[in-house]
């Protein structure tokens, strides 16, 4: 078990070493020197846990999961560091809990959570709710139509839908009102906007409102404020890819 965990770190490592550039399966067994077919497994078990990300043609990149494992600071650098300061301070002014999620392999992956006093909850935690949170519907809704068809397949139809033409619907309103609004079981309402870099959304920002809150906020203030937050991430994004030229 541990060579097994070794081998691993060590395919993380050779990874991150190619500058964000996907590493054939057969380059990792010829550096590993061993069989394609057991580096295959070892492969296997980190893309599903995150660590890496499999590109369709290319080979295999590192996933979100990997940057706390290896030297490599790819996500951190163009979507943490440019999202941290940002989110923090505005959780902190306005008192609102803020979170910040991707979606990679049909799974959401929640990269950062603030309190409403400004604290890291969590940060780089897989979340397989994808249709039934506010940061995975707004990711959804801007995926090709034969991504979001396979995440339907993957987890099926939300039974508050009645077809998948009905869910198909949902998601094209959400993507031309560029905010999503949903309601809670525990009385909270989640509101989510995109992230956009390169013309790409990256990410879904989301707020999360009390019962108390909602007293406080309309859903308009909230789109607002997290549509001018999620700009201020994009500026600093291209900012920071200016710098790296």
């Amino acid at each position: 078990m541990i060579k097994v965990m070794i081998k691993g770190l060590r395919i993380l490592e050779m990874v991150s070493t190619h500058g964000g550039q996907p590493v054939r399966l057969s380059e990792l067994a010829g550096q590993l020197q061993e069989k394609p077919s057991t580096v295959a497994g070892i492969v296997k078990t980190l893309t599903e846990a995150g660590y890496l990300q499999k590109d369709p043609v290319r080979g295999y990149r590192l996933g979100i999961m990997a940057t706390t494992l290896t030297h490599s600071d790819l996500y951190r650098r163009e979507l943490l560091v440019a999202a941290h300061q940002h989110i923090t301070a505005s959780a902190l002014k306005h008192q609102l809990y803020l979170s910040l999620s991707v979606l990679r392999n049909h799974v959401r992956h929640t990269i950062m959570e603030i309190s409403d006093r400004g604290e890291v909850i969590m940060q780089a935690s897989p979340n397989a709710a994808v249709m039934n949170s506010s940061t995975g519907l707004i990711l959804l809704s801007y995926e090709p139509g034969h991504k979001q068809d396979e995440i339907l397949e993957y987890y099926g139809l939300p039974r508050r839908f009645a077809s998948y033409d009905d869910f198909r619907r949902y998601l094209q309103e959400i993507k031309q009102k560029r905010f999503v609004v949903l309601s809670r079981p525990d009385n909270r309402v989640a509101i989510a906007v995109p992230v956009w870099h390169k013309a790409q959304v990256v990410a879904g920002l989301g707020a999360f409102l009390t019962s108390g809150q909602q007293e406080k906020w309309q859903t308009g203030q909230i789109v607002a404020l997290l549509s001018d937050l999620s700009g201020r991430i994009t500026a600093d994004l291209e900012k920071d890819d200016a710098e790296s030229r």
